[in-house]
């Protein structure tokens, strides 16, 4: 009996990681579909841009989450945070050559602006 009860808690556990994934997954689909707005304004960009902050909360590894934030927070004039966030990133993949472009392209704005 008590494998029985284990089996469960093992399925319980594999059903909550979906979970969290599938709200992630919802969480970036809703922030794209701000950003593929035709007349997306500041507030768009502002709502897309929480979406992909709550996503990025439940999934610290995507990488591509991650330049969808910076490159918003460098958009909406928050250089500091845009760096921040590509440097994050490069933490978690050191080699990846377009977070190290976009890293480079916000430092050499940031210097000459």
């Amino acid at each position: 009996m008590l494998d029985l009860k284990f089996n469960f808690n093992k399925i319980e556990n594999k059903k909550k990681i979906k979970d969290i994934n599938e709200t992630s997954k919802a969480l970036i689909l809703l922030g794209n579909c701000y950003m593929t707005k035709t007349n997306k304004d500041g507030e768009e960009i502002r709502k897309a841009l929480d979406c992909f902050i709550k996503a990025d909360k439940i999934d610290k590894q995507n990488l591509i989450l991650k330049a969808k934030i910076g490159n918003l927070l460098y958009h909406q004039g928050e250089m500091d945070l845009s760096i921040k966030i590509y440097n994050k990133a490069l933490l978690i993949d050191p080699d990846n050559l377009d977070i190290k472009i976009n890293l480079g392209k916000r430092t050499f704005n940031m210097l000459i602006f």
